[in-house]
């Protein structure tokens, strides 16, 4: 599969990138900024470009069977660009409605890092509210490439996914949690928590898009 990454050079982009080339895709990258250190690789085309212009923006996606868009301000600062992603799932309810046989996944990423360990070292009093969640960064981007690639699920139209690891990154268990942060608020009928189970329910991007969260999943540079 042919695979356009827009923000290849982003945080996330290298690792959708990396990933893509591992399972065998070539892989168009877009980004505003060139990678300098970037060695030449066959199943690798990179194309510099601004994606706030429309009709670049169309040219450079030609040809591809597949995008991953991950273009965006890393650290929004301004009423707008924050209600992006909001704006973003509304706009992919209306285009899929008039193109039904097209798919969309929002993909609503966790804190993106290396290893669960980086988010251990935070003081808990200063995560309470994303509820210490966290996601390995290349299980997150098996996230993107199952919801573009994985064809098992029947799911069609758009579709938005909680992306989170299981367990929670803190030195202190859940219920400690819960209780010291949030104690007015209940426990759903039917759920049960306990030690270091996560606060989100992502059984739905393992039902639709066959994701399951792997810390071990560590992918390397690809080279040809």
């Amino acid at each position: 599969m042919k695979i356009a990454v827009t923000g290849c050079n982003g945080r996330v982009g290298r690792r959708v990138v990396e990933l893509a080339l591992r399972r065998g895709h070539s892989v168009v990258g877009i980004d505003n900024i060139q990678d300098q250190d970037e060695p030449p690789r066959p199943e690798f085309t990179f194309i510099q470009a601004d994606l706030k212009n429309f009709e670049e923006a169309k040219n450079v996606l030609v040809g591809s069977d597949a995008v991953v868009h991950l273009a965006a301000c890393p650290t929004p600062g301004d009423y707008g660009v924050t209600t992006h992603n909001r704006i973003a799932e509304l706009q992919a309810k209306t285009i899929v409605r008039r193109y039904p046989s097209m798919r969309i996944a929002s993909i609503r990423l966790h804190w993106s890092i290396p290893h669960r360990d980086i988010a251990n070292r935070e003081d808990p009093c200063e995560r309470a509210n994303d509820l210490w969640g966290y996601i390995q960064e290349d299980s997150g981007a098996d996230a993107f490439l199952l919801a573009v690639t994985n064809e098992t699920g029947g799911w069609s139209g758009h579709e938005a996914f909680l992306i989170a690891a299981p367990i929670v990154a803190a030195n202190l268990d859940n219920e400690t949690l819960r209780k010291r942060f949030y104690p007015d608020v209940p426990i759903k009928d039917g759920k049960s928590m306990s030690g270091s189970d996560g606060f989100f329910d992502c059984s739905k991007a393992m039902r639709l898009i066959g994701w399951v969260h792997n810390d071990e999943l560590v992918v390397e540079k690809y080279q040809l």
